[in-house]
């Protein structure tokens, strides 16, 4: 369980820091509605790209391929070309 919820805290702490525009380790409304809704906050934009590779770089190469971006590795082979 502990493998699990360690890369989401970690995840969420990368958010959170980036967030906090202030550093003063806390959220205010502006602060915590760009960490809620990373994706509708262009600063925040390059942290969820990061993340999403990332997690679905399933191989670890750095980049991702159609079989890791559609994240079903069993799919027709029809997929792959």
């Amino acid at each position: 369980m502990l493998n699990i919820l360690l890369p989401l805290l970690r995840e969420d702490r990368e958010l959170f820091n980036a967030a906090d525009k202030n550093i003063d380790g806390k959220l205010d409304e502006k602060e915590f509605l760009a960490f809620t809704h990373p994706e509708e906050h262009p600063d925040m934009l390059p942290i969820i790209l990061h993340q999403t590779l990332e997690e679905k770089d399933t191989n670890k190469d750095g980049v991702i391929d159609f079989q890791e971006y559609i994240g079903d590795k069993d799919c027709d082979e029809e997929l792959t070309d």
